[in-house]
């Protein structure tokens, strides 16, 4: 029973020189605790700060902003790409972006002006038609006929100022111009003769045409078309057509070897219309001529 106590009271005893060291212990421990808890919350935001600044360059960061960018200059240039395809030109002196295929080369700079040194080749001044069996001759001189003594227009003649688009008086080189921009088939010309193949006139389309030009422009057309055979059909559609606009001819010809009509415009312009018979190239040919003229 004495051992017992005995070994009670060293217990008891250990126990309570215990105490103190475990209370030391305890308060070392969170002393240490505090001061690392301090320390994350010192050091959490920098290392935040790094992560979101590694992770998000170029932006903004929400967690520390001290500094405005706008106070920190920066030597980068933006990534832009410019409108130019990617070559990074420079404006030009003036500020204006380089505008164009991104060579860097404004209007002018290699010496070409636009509109200035790229002017056509001047035409020749004759050039011949070629040969065809049966090309009516078309020469000068184009005699115009004249009206009666004393004739009047009746009623509402229409005037006659031109054709094909051409107004009489026109000059030979501005009527050329308008021929080939136009479309027509310009055979060649000389000084005072256009030729043109298979143009439309009266709803018929002539082999062949000649525009004639004199001291004042343009004063005539002939258009022509010529057949192996004596067929009236064109020139009987075509005189009906003039009747129903001109009324009927001023004068009429019959000859046994053609027939013709003449017709007058309001201005004295006048019309001509004539079927005959035609030696070309050693054969017989059968030619209906329409002439225009002023």
């Amino acid at each position: 029973m004495r051992r017992i106590l005995q070994t009670l009271s060293i217990a008891l005893l250990a126990i309570i020189l215990s105490i103190p060291c475990m209370e030391a212990q305890s308060r070392s421990r969170e002393s240490r605790e505090g001061r690392g808890n301090r320390t994350e919350r010192t050091s959490s935001p920098r290392g935040s700060h790094k992560n979101n600044s590694s992770n998000n360059r170029g932006g903004h960061s929400s967690s520390h902003n001290t500094r405005p960018n706008s106070s920190r200059p920066t030597n980068r240039r933006p990534d832009i790409t410019p409108a130019n395809g990617g070559n990074n030109h420079r404006p030009d002196n003036n500020g204006r972006p380089n505008i164009g295929n991104g060579n860097n080369h404004r209007p002018g700079n290699n010496g070409h002006r636009p509109g200035i040194g790229h002017h056509p080749a001047p035409r020749p001044p004759h050039v011949a038609p070629p040969h065809r069996p049966y090309r009516p001759v078309m020469a000068r001189p184009h005699h115009r006929p004249m009206p009666p003594r004393g004739w009047r227009p009746a009623g509402r003649i229409p005037v006659i100022r031109g054709i094909l688009g051409l107004t009489f008086g026109s000059a030979i080189n501005i009527s050329l111009d308008y021929l080939l921009s136009s479309g027509y088939n310009v055979d060649g010309y000389t000084n005072d003769i256009v030729y043109l193949r298979n143009v439309s006139a009266m709803n018929y389309v002539w082999t062949d045409g000649a525009l004639y030009y004199g001291t004042h422009g343009l004063d005539a057309s002939s258009f022509y078309y010529s057949t192996p055979r004596y067929d009236l059909a064109r020139y009987n559609n075509v005189y009906n057509s003039l009747v129903a606009t001109y009324g009927m001819p001023v004068s009429v010809s019959n000859t046994p070897g053609s027939i013709g009509a003449t017709w007058f415009g309001g201005n004295n312009g006048y019309i001509t219309l004539s079927f005959g018979s035609n030696t070309m190239n050693g054969r017989l040919r059968y030619l209906t001529t329409l002439t225009y003229g002023l």
